[in-house]
Formats: structure tokens, sequence, C-alpha cells
């Protein structure tokens, strides 16, 4: 239980490091967090929300593309195999059914195993995008309210820890 909380502790520190570092390179200055106003500390902590969902999201794109080479390795090892069995079925007629039966036995492999993670793998990537095309104009809007916010005097006092 302590490492998770340490874990995504780390994570949302890490997160918040990126936002404000996306920030600082469209702003050309480096954003300080305590020298903001509190509703654009909360817009900050909104992005550093989606931030947050996108490397979430990236994580699930690796491991699924992952998943989706190791079950194309499983259905092209059979099918292969039955390809070359048919072939050598041609000189020798009791070889062909077991070659079509590899053969089979693959498309069955590709259908129930690769081919779903080959969906799902597309949703992920299409919502992926959708979240960083968010995240990139969620970070534009702010930088130009952080950047109009902080090149006045705001009369805020700055945080002290």
């Amino acid at each position: 239980m302590f490492v998770v909380m340490v874990t995504v502790r780390t994570f949302l520190v890490m997160s918040l490091q990126t936002v404000l570092l996306a920030l600082s390179s469209k702003v050309g200055f480096t954003v300080d967090e305590t020298k903001v106003s509190p509703n654009l500390l909360k817009r900050i902590g909104e992005l550093q929300t989606m931030r947050g969902f996108l490397d979430q999201t990236g994580v699930e794109v690796n491991k699924l593309a992952r998943t989706c080479r190791e079950s194309q390795r499983l259905v092209l090892i059979p099918g292969l195999i039955g390809l070359f069995v048919v072939l050598l079925g041609v000189t020798g007629t009791p070889l062909i059914l077991p070659g079509v039966l590899c053969l089979g036995l693959s498309g069955v492999l590709y259908y129930t195993g690769a081919r779903p993670v080959q969906l799902s793998l597309a949703r992920k990537k299409r919502e992926l995008e959708s979240i960083t095309t968010a995240f990139n104009g969620a970070v534009d809007r702010t930088s130009k309210d952080v950047a109009k916010e902080l090149s006045k005097p705001t009369g805020w006092p700055a945080k002290t820890e």
C-alpha cells in the first residue's frame, strides 16, 4: 500500500513538472506555480490531471502494442508451418490435411487472439490522439493566460511554504 501511494505521489509530481515545463516553453519564461492566481493554479491542476491520463493511456498503448506483436507471432508460426506442410503435400497427399489444419489453426488464432488486440490498439491510439490534442489545446490556452497574468503586477501574494 505504501509503495502504491509513493508511486502515485511521484507520478503526480512528475506530471506537475511536465505541465510547468510545457507552460514555460510556451510563454518563454519559467512558470512558478507560487506566483499565479488561484484560478490559474486550478487550471494547472486540471492540466496535471490531463497529463496523467495522457501518460496512462500511453502506457496502455505500449502494452497493447507488445501484446499485439506477441499474438501476431503466435498466428504466424502455425501459418508458416501449415503453408510449408501444404507445399510438401503437393508431392505427397497425406501431408495436405495436417497443413490445412495448421492453416485453420492460424486463422482461428488470428480471429480469437490477434484481431481483438489489434482493434483495441487502434481504439486506444485514437483515444491517445484525442487526449493529446485536448492537452495541447489546454496548454495553449492556459499559457496565454499565464503570460498575461505574470507579465503585469497582479497583487497576488507569493505563497510561502
